[in-house]
């Protein structure tokens, strides 16, 4: 067994042996409940027994699973409180009884003792200091659980100090006094290290393994009582009537025998009435002597000592007084027991009838016929007889075994003739019986079960834990061998590249794939590698192979690129199953090292050139003098060589130096170690700098500390920045406005002080409108000093206590603290929109803006100072809603019109999964009256709101990306029900589906619309996509090559809503459209607007030149209808001609107007 293994094992004991003695007490409490009394009690436990080795099982594991110490101490407290009271009682110290004995009885004094030193040693917890008394305590509990066994299985041979009262300990008890001596000892051996690290899948194991066995201990236990309890009734009731027939028969033995004396005149003498007693009794077993009243002196016993024994009982007034009153009855026979010092031995008096003048007296020896009668009794019972309390015999089956007071199964009674004492007889559990031995063979095998499968799920999970840290030290491998900025790679037995890293191209200056199976000489020749080095490289190669690492030379290589760089160069064997398989080389790139040393060694030389100040003290004077200063040093100090040498450093040491600066460079040249400290100074001329001083011991070849050398760096100017950078991170660096963090910072603290003080406070979002086109077209550096312009006048507007803050872009946010009223907030924010409606005046451009305000006050219930910052953003969306150039201020509402959005979203994902959509097509017909195709617009009927309109689902579809598979339901249910017109033969030309531009731009769009049409059957030249014109002015380029995949498919294509956006008739002259649609916006006042009807007719004009077919939207009118007609529209689609129908009501009408339809009436909405 492995040292893992082990370790397993012993953990999954200790859990076994804690949730035994938990599961064991809590059987005993359950039966308790219940009402079952299992014998043999004297084997088991008792009930206060079961409570004190729960307590001490809780206690136990408690520290075995290392809770905190509070936890700790309470299961202490409370077993130490229990184990003390039935100490108290059981030595009765005090006189008084103990605090449990009234619901469940005290401990033993054993067990109560072992349970207090259970407490204690768990109250004071497992440490070095306590390691003894654990084992002391382990130490106790099993010695006296072993005393107890071995007393109990009879071995009595231990001095009286020894012994243990058998009421103290059972025999289940004693096995857990043992099992928490364990227990405890194996804590104490698991100091160092968790007692249980068992997984959480072999602890499930273990407690369930140990509940299934204990209930099937009491299974087996309730079962094996049942059949016992109604063995030993048939038992004893065949022994009592045994007995009594047995006592019957030997009366009746007797009486025959004083009846043939009766007969004789005479005293005929001892022989014959000694040969006629051996004769008459001879089968009958239990006469021991006989004494005939009446013929003087006649007595006879076969063992003389049994006679004078007889003798010396009839003596006793005892005896005689019975006797006498014998004499005086009427009885033909009776029984008396003479003496408790043998309470097996009765007299059994008898007299012949009609004569008087002589008794006669058997002495009976009771055990014996007993005995003889109870040689049936069943293997698994003992047998007890007493009489008034006497034992007078204890009988065993075949093996033979004592039972113990207290557990007697069944009890009956057997008279004896003439005597009113019964003789009482019982049936008791014996305890060598194999099978009462089932339920303790069913707890141990059942432990031992659980115990294997707990340490077979321990290993198993220990090796997929390892198969796991396998895999992700390959991960990390793989990550360290691609990720490694230096240059790896393996090469096979042969020398050629098996495997590079991707910093190998970069170091190397070759791609990767041209490397791979290439030999390494390919690259690594004469041509890019000196000759000394080219040689060090095979050497160290051949090195590698035989097994060798080679870590200690470096070369130079020419790259691709005729750059010559450095290398710090290993060769390290690869070996597989202790076989050289190839050779992994680590290319390090050295060459800035290389460059750098050589600019130290410049620097060397050229120390006086430095911009730093080089100071060198002498560590030998008192003092450290200054022997040297480079030119530097007078440049940043204004002071001379000759006014500082001989001089201490301590001049350089200003008022502006923390002390705790000087204290570290007084430490670091006591210890003579380095130290970097950052410190002010003054000039010369008195200016004040920043330096940064870096002071360095400088020893000789003895290792003594000769001098020192300080450089000193002029941070002046990186304090300055450090500064800026400071000022940077809590300001917009184009307007010195705060920005956010700023802004959220003094939000908080005013917030605070609004709420501590019942203050008010407003928070304006600002957001200038239509700020985009002119950064677009005026170029970002007038946009960027617009904002500029917009900060200033925003700052003259407010006092000093307020926070002005760009977000970024063109969003602005002012904070007002402590407000008189909050309406004071709207003042202000008309006064912004006055303020910036002003023109200004930027470069040679006069510029007018305006701003979109939302105000949000903390009049509005709220316990987050951001929650202000939303609302405003809220309430300022909504102006922008309202036309802009305006201010909103926060409402309740619009958090209910956001609620609304939300549950809009999530109900319409239910839409699109469940049956809640619809399609109703709307036909378009020529100027002959003939339909040309339909038009498929979507239908949301929703279960609890009823018809939602498009206008409302269509926007929040395209904001989240729903749109997308709405779209393709919709694309595919259109599919559906124009192949299923066609199949009816109802050729109604193309079916239109409008796209979305998320739609059209998907990389898979073509692809999926192909799948649709596959798996839908329908002929591509029968669909038609409506596009808008944002989705062809978004990407022309690729607009254009997706439209020509779809006309080479045999879609058609068409432009929706035309004029509706920034038409570009230039792209309609590239891009492959069959049709235009004239927006219902131009034909619903075409008969009253010239504007309208200028549009609409240069529309058509313009489709007429570019070959493309026009269709107008919204026709509602026979005027509308009649006046595109005239001007050359060949296409009409609305209300005028048809309703959008669902598929049925299509079909209906379709058949309806099969002639023709007619336009002399007008269709209502």
């Amino acid at each position: 067994m492995t040292e893992q293994t082990s370790s397993l094992s012993r953990q999954a004991v200790l859990l076994l042996l804690l949730l035994s003695c938990i599961a064991i007490g809590a059987k005993i409490l359950l039966l308790e409940f219940m009402k079952i009394d299992l014998v043999p009690v004297s084997r088991d436990l008792t009930l206060a027994e079961a409570v004190g080795l729960i307590l001490a099982g809780f206690t136990l594991g408690v520290m075995v699973l290392g809770v905190s110490k509070p936890v700790r101490l309470v299961f202490s407290a409370v077993l130490l409180i229990y184990s003390l009271s039935s100490l108290v009682q059981s030595v009765n110290i005090f006189g008084v009884s103990g605090l449990f004995s009234i619901k469940v009885g005290l401990l033993p004094l054993m067990p109560a003792a072992i349970a207090t030193l259970a407490g204690i040693c768990c109250a004071l917890g497992l440490t070095r200091r306590t390691l003894i008394l654990w084992r002391l305590f382990g130490s106790i509990a099993g010695a006296v659980g072993i005393l107890a066994i071995l007393q109990g299985l009879g071995v009595s041979s231990f001095p009286s100090i020894l012994q243990i009262p058998a009421d103290q300990a059972s025999f289940t008890g004693a096995l857990f006094a043992i099992a928490i001596g364990v227990i405890a000892w194996m804590l104490a051996g698991s100091i160092d290290r968790p007692a249980i690290s068992l997984p959480y899948s072999a602890i499930g194991i273990g407690i369930s393994g140990t509940l299934a066995t204990v209930i099937l201990m009491c299974v087996a236990s309730i079962d094996r009582h049942e059949e016992r309890l109604k063995a030993a009734n048939g038992v004893l009731e065949n022994l009592t009537h045994a007995i009594e027939q047995a006592s019957e028969n030997r009366m009746r033995v007797l009486q025959r025998m004083a009846e043939r004396w009766a007969l004789l005149s005479e005293y005929v003498g001892d022989e014959i009435y000694k040969t006629d007693a051996r004769l008459l009794t001879q089968d009958k077993l239990g006469f021991l002597a006989y004494a005939l009243i009446g013929v003087p002196g006649w007595r006879y016993a076969p063992v003389p000592s049994t006679g004078q024994w007889l003798e010396e009982q009839l003596d006793k007034p005892e005896s005689s007084r019975w006797l006498r009153e014998f004499r005086a009855g009427e009885e033909p026979g009776s029984w008396f027991f003479p003496s408790d010092d043998y309470p097996s031995r009765a007299f059994l008096v008898v007299r012949p009838p009609n004569n008087s003048k002589y008794i006669l007296i058997g002495l009976v020896d009771l055990r014996e016929f007993v005995q003889a009668e109870t040689r049936e009794a069943a293997d698994e019972l003992v047998m007890n007889v007493s009489r008034g309390g006497i034992p007078l015999t204890s009988i065993a089956g075949a093996i033979g075994a004592a039972g113990k007071r207290g557990e007697v199964y069944a009890e009956s009674q057997a008279q004896l003739p003439g005597n009113g004492q019964p003789l009482i007889a019982r049936a008791l559990p014996r305890f060598d019986a194999i099978d009462n031995q089932l339920p303790v063979a069913i707890f141990f095998f059942g432990l031992m079960f659980t115990h294997q499968l707990m340490l077979s799920r321990s290993l198993s999970h220990i090796r997929h834990e390892q198969a796991k840290t396998l895999a992700l030290s390959e991960q990390r491998f793989r990550s360290l061998y691609d990720h490694n900025p230096d240059a790896v790679f393996s090469l096979d037995a042969d020398g050629r590249y098996r495997d590079i890293n991707p910093a190998t191209k970069q170091s190397l200056g070759v791609p990767n794939c041209e490397l791979r199976g290439r030999h390494f000489t390919e690259r690594i020749n004469k041509e890019t590698v000196p000759e000394e080095d080219l040689k060090e490289v095979f050497r160290a190669y051949t090195e590698a192979k035989r097994g060798y690492p080679r870590t200690d030379f470096s070369m130079s290589l020419r790259t691709s690129g005729h750059e010559v760089r450095h290398f710090d160069v290993t060769f390290l064997p690869i070996l597989i199953q202790d076989r050289i398989d190839g050779v992994f080389a680590i290319a390090k790139d050295i060459t800035k090292r290389v460059r750098t040393e050589e600019q130290q060694r410049i620097m060397q030389r050229s120390v006086e050139a430095s911009s730093n100040a080089v100071v060198i003290t002498n560590a030998r004077d008192p003092g450290f003098p200054v022997v040297y200063v480079n030119p530097a040093f007078s440049q940043i100090t204004g002071y001379g060589s000759e006014e500082v040498e001989g001089q201490s450093l301590g001049f350089l040491i200003g008022d502006g130096s923390e002390d705790d600066d000087i204290e570290r460079i007084k430490a670091a040249v006591r210890e003579h170690r380095s130290v970097s400290v950052t410190m002010r100074s003054y000039r010369k001329d008195g200016a004040p700098f920043w330096y940064q001083l870096f002071l360095s011991p400088v020893r000789d070849d003895e290792g003594e500390i000769t001098h020192f050398v300080a450089v000193i760096n002029d941070i002046s100017e990186k304090k300055e920045q450090d500064e800026e950078m400071a000022y940077q991170a809590t300001h917009d660096l184009l307007t010195g406005l705060a920005n956010r963090s700023l802004f959220n910072d003094r939000l908080k603290h005013d917030f605070e002080l609004a709420k501590r003080h019942s203050q008010s406070m407003a928070v304006l979002f600002i957001d200038l409108d239509e700020f985009k086109p002119i950064n677009d077209t005026l170029g970002h550096r007038v946009g960027d000093k617009l904002l500029v312009s917009v900060a200033e006048r925003l700052n003259s507007l407010i006092r000093p206590s307020d926070t002005l803050a760009r977000f970024g872009g063109d969003e602005f946010v002012l904070l007002l603290p402590d407000l008189e009223e909050t309406g004071l907030a709207e003042e202000i924010a008309e006064r912004i929109l006055q303020e910036l409606a002003k023109p200004h005046q930027i470069d040679n451009n006069e510029l007018h803006i305006s701003a979109s305000i939302g105000i949000a006050t903390n009049s509005h219930s709220s316990t987050f100072p951001e929650k202000l910052l939303q609302r405003a953003d809220m309430a300022m969306y909504k102006a922008k809603q309202q036309g802009r150039d305006t201010y909103e201020i926060y409402s309740a509402d619009l958090d209910e019109a956001l609620s609304t959005r939300v549950t809009l979203r999530n109900d319409l994902q239910e839409a699109i999964k469940g049956d809640q959509l619809r399609l109703h097509y709307q036909p378009l017909v020529n100027a002959d009256g003939s339909i040309v195709s339909l038009e498929a617009l979507v239908r949301w009927q929703h279960p609890q709101k009823g018809s939602i309109s498009p206008a409302d689902f269509i926007p929040i579809a395209e904001e989240t990306g729903q749109i997308v598979p709405l779209g393709r339901w919709v694309t595919r249910k259109a599919c559906e029900d124009a192949l299923m017109l066609i199949e009816r033969g109802l050729r109604m030309g193309c079916m239109a589906v409008n796209l979305s531009p998320m739609q059209f731009h998907r990389p898979n769009f073509l692809n999926v619309l192909r799948q649709i049409l596959e798996e839908t059957g329908l002929p591509p030249e029968y669909l038609e996509l409506e596009l808008t014109e944002g989705i062809l002015m978004k990407d022309t380029g690729g607009a254009k090559n997706i439209l020509n995949d779809l006309r080479g498919m045999g879609v058609k294509t068409a432009i929706d809503d035309f004029g509706t956006g920034f038409s570009s008739f230039g792209y309609l002259r590239e891009l492959p459209v069959d049709k235009i649609k004239i927006d219902r916006s131009f034909v619903e006042d075409v008969t009253s607007c010239e504007k309208d009807a200028a549009v609409c007719k240069g529309v058509i004009t313009l489709a007429r030149e570019l070959g493309m077919r026009v269709v107008a939207e919204g026709v509602e009118t026979e005027e509308q209808y009649r006046y595109l007609a005239e001007n050359g529209c060949t296409g009409f689609q609305g209300y005028y001609f048809a309703k959008p129908m669902a598929i049925d009501e299509l079909i209906g009408w379709v058949e309806e107007n099969a002639g023709g339809l007619r336009w002399t009436y007008s269709v209502s909405h």
